[in-house]
C-alpha cells in the first residue's frame, strides 16, 4: 500500500487541480475577449481575483464588495469610473437586485457570474 498515496495525487488530485486551473483559465480568456482596454470592475473576493490577472496587459480600476457594508454607498466610486468613461463590470457568485434604480446589470457571461452595468439614464 506504500504507493497508495501516490496514485491517489496522480489519478484524482491532479486531474482535480487541473480541471479547476483551466476552468479559471478558460473564464479570463472569455472576458479578455469582450472586455475593453480600459475599464472598472466590481467584484465578490473569489471570482475577482482571476479576472484581475488582465492588470498586466488593461487599464483597469476595481472594487472589491467586502469592503462595502451596503452596496449603495459604492455609488460615489461608480459615478467617477462613470466620469471617466470607463465601461463598468461586475462580477459574482450570485446576482445580487441592483442597489440603484437607474442601473442595470445586462449579462455578459452569467455561467461565470459576469455582468456589465448599464445606466438608464
Amino acid at each position: 500500500m506504500p504507493h497508495a498515496p501516490t496514485a491517489i495525487a496522480v489519478g484524482h488530485d491532479f486531474y482535480v487541480e487541473w480541471a479547476v486551473e483551466r476552468g479559471c483559465d478558460l473564464r479570463v480568456d472569455g472576458f479578455a475577449r469582450v472586455a475593453p482596454e480600459r475599464f472598472a470592475l466590481i467584484g465578490e473576493l473569489g471570482p475577482i481575483d482571476g479576472l484581475l490577472a488582465l492588470r498586466t496587459s488593461r487599464d483597469i480600476e476595481y472594487t472589491e464588495t467586502h469592503q462595502w457594508q451596503d452596496w449603495g454607498a459604492m455609488r460615489p466610486l461608480v459615478d467617477h469610473w462613470l466620469a471617466e468613461d470607463r465601461p463598468i463590470f461586475l462580477t459574482v457568485v450570485a446576482l445580487p437586485p441592483s442597489p440603484w434604480p437607474d442601473v442595470v446589470f445586462d449579462p455578459v457571461d452569467e455561467v461565470s457570474g459576469i455582468w456589465r452595468l448599464r445606466f438608464l439614464r
